[in-house]
């Protein structure tokens, strides 16, 4: 019998589920068997047994070079698939500095002249904050969460997920009259358009650049006819770094020829909870089916009509502010990117070295949502309290149970990727517990040991 396999036996042996209504949960607290790998492999299990993580998958690059790639757990309970090295899991909110990425693009391609230009010249119709109507907002304003525009837009998110989503247009959240426009909810009331002090955290930002990003691309030499947010990120970022099992859309790494594949392939999302009432167990984890692999699957057979879409009118389709499905070797290598100045080492350059330094440069400096935002460039933030003594740029993502974080350090030119799924929410300072342990681990093994 196989490590892997024995390693299914014993863990599944101890996960007693239970059925409640229409879900299907799993009983905590579970150990991981002992693994009789490596002792960083046994330092990992132990740690996620502490943290009781679901499944948990990480790569450490330094050099221009993939060092580290390993995964433990499980990306699916229900099925009893053991998480491997090429599933693909949604990463949230580290999917916004590919989004700034594009949008750098364009501006290295010459069709946006000014980071500090009125939005409304790539959109087609002004967003106006209706507390402060002379005010423009600008590009930078979007990717330093400083633009004003709050979170009032799931309705909307949601509707352009469905099938109805392709006929649905951004004007109907952002202009008076829409469907979904709410002014109040919408805007800032109490900080104007480029006001640092009015750091907000949004998600409608870079669902306005990809609504920008759609509309550039239609003067692109070679498409008359514009690309979908989602094509593009794949045409002009992740094929040319070699990311093959990365989208934002997906359907690209969906096999709808073979059913079970097509599970396979996306890693389920898992969240930890205590839930209430003494007929239950004090501690669960439960699959929340809210990464949307199960619409992604679906489509296999009711696939949504994109052809009726018109390129640059709803950049929300894809989820830019949080949709890419991708593994850690993947992410690292668009981590190596940034490191790099823009290119990977002899190989591929999606930026300038003007741009990839600016996005990584403080563009913004003040204290938000606890202390966790101090320092922040474009969709990249910069940090010193993850490693004592160290100023790291990157992201982190937090969506459904889905815990990740990168970050990198420039200058030394290393980074490290890691994604989670399940694990116990402790903070230690502004991050969570088992990510600092992990980082910290994985940092002092490959990097200040070495």
């Amino acid at each position: 019998m196989t490590k892997v396999k024995l390693f299914c036996v014993l863990f599944l042996a101890i996960l007693p589920l239970l059925t409640l209504g229409d879900d299907v949960y799993y009983t905590l607290p579970f150990q991981y068997p002992p693994t009789q790998n490596t002792s960083l492999d046994s330092a990992i299990v132990s740690l996620m047994n502490k943290y009781q993580i679901a499944g948990l998958t990480a790569s450490v690059i330094t050099q221009g070079q993939t060092i580290y790639t390993n995964s433990f757990g499980w990306s699916n309970l229900a099925s009893q698939l053991p998480y491997r090295t090429d599933s693909k899991i949604r990463i949230a909110s580290m999917s916004k500095s590919v989004t700034a990425t594009a949008l750098m693009q364009m501006y290295d391609r010459g069709l946006i002249k000014s980071l500090d230009d009125d939005i409304t010249q790539y959109l087609g119709y002004r967003i106006t904050n209706v507390f402060f109507p002379d005010d423009i907002i600008t590009l930078r304003q979007l990717m330093t969460h400083t633009s004003s525009l709050l979170d009032d837009y799931l309705d909307f998110v949601v509707e352009s997920y469905s099938e109805a989503g392709p006929k649905l247009s951004l004007r109907e959240l952002v202009l008076p009259g829409g469907k979904y426009y709410n002014a109040k909810d919408l805007f800032n009331r109490y900080h104007r358009p480029g006001d640092p002090t009015g750091f907000v955290y949004s998600n409608l930002n870079p669902i306005i650049i990809a609504t920008i990003i759609e509309n550039l691309s239609y003067k692109l030499p070679g498409y008359p006819n514009g690309l979908r947010f989602d094509v593009y990120a794949t045409k002009f970022i992740f094929e040319p770094l070699g990311m093959y099992e990365t989208s934002f859309n997906a359907m690209d790494l969906v096999d709808c020829a073979q059913g079970k594949a097509s599970t396979e392939k996306l890693a389920s999302i898992y969240n930890y909870f205590r839930p209430a009432g003494p007929t239950r167990p004090s501690t669960y984890v439960a699959n929340l089916g809210l990464d949307d692999s199960a619409r992604a699957i679906s489509q296999c057979t009711s696939p949504i009509d994109y052809s009726v879409y018109k390129i640059g009118t709803n950049g929300a389709l894809f989820g830019p502010q949080g949709g890419i499905r991708t593994t850690p070797r993947d992410y690292a290598k668009y981590q190596n990117a940034h490191i790099n100045q823009g290119a990977l080492p002899g190989g591929a350059r999606i930026l300038t070295p003007a741009s990839a330094a600016l996005m990584q440069s403080v563009q913004w400096k003040g204290n938000s949502m606890g202390g966790f935002y101090k320092k922040y460039g474009f969709y990249l933030q910069v940090t010193d309290d993850l490693l004592p003594g160290r100023s790291l740029v990157g992201h982190t993502g937090d969506a459904y149970g889905m815990q990740g974080i990168q970050f990198f350090d420039p200058t030394e030119k290393w980074g490290i990727v890691i994604f989670s799924s399940g694990a116990v929410r402790r903070d230690i300072g502004v991050f969570p517990a088992h990510e600092v342990e992990l980082y910290t681990l994985l940092y002092r093994t490959f990097i200040a040991d070495r």
